[in-house]
């Protein structure tokens, strides 16, 4: 569950977002209809979307290390007192093989010499 009220600070700026219903509920039949929206997407059909969207947008001129420490504060906000789902889980190396083999995902790897050559490998 996400709070009713979700503050930030970033960059030294306060943030705050109202969200709806959809921050304490959210169904399987919302997820349905929502699951094709994108952050480029117009309007998105939930404050909840809307907060991720301009929380998206606000963390992509940071450093790696800036969003970590934004995203780490999220996360405790946002998990406070919740548990994993019982979905949640690593993946083993053979549903890594097999999402590869669908081509859903894409490894990279680099070779570190006096230049870092990257090459992309498909997982066999």
């Amino acid at each position: 569950d996400l709070p009713e009220t979700l503050h930030l600070t970033i960059e030294g700026r306060d943030y705050q977002w109202f969200l709806d219903a959809s921050a304490q509920y959210y169904s399987e039949n919302d997820y349905q209809r929502d699951r094709s929206w994108r952050t480029e997407s117009v309007g998105p059909p939930t404050a909840r979307h809307a907060a991720y969207s301009a929380i998206w947008k606000l963390l992509q001129p940071l450093s790696n290390d800036e969003q970590r420490q934004v995203l780490d504060v999220l996360t405790q906000r946002v998990r406070k007192g919740s548990k994993p789902l019982s979905s949640d889980r690593t993946l083993t190396e053979s549903d890594v093989a097999a999402l590869g083999r669908d081509g859903l995902i894409e490894f990279k790897y680099c070779r570190l010499r006096q230049t870092v050559d990257c090459h992309r490998q498909s997982v066999r």
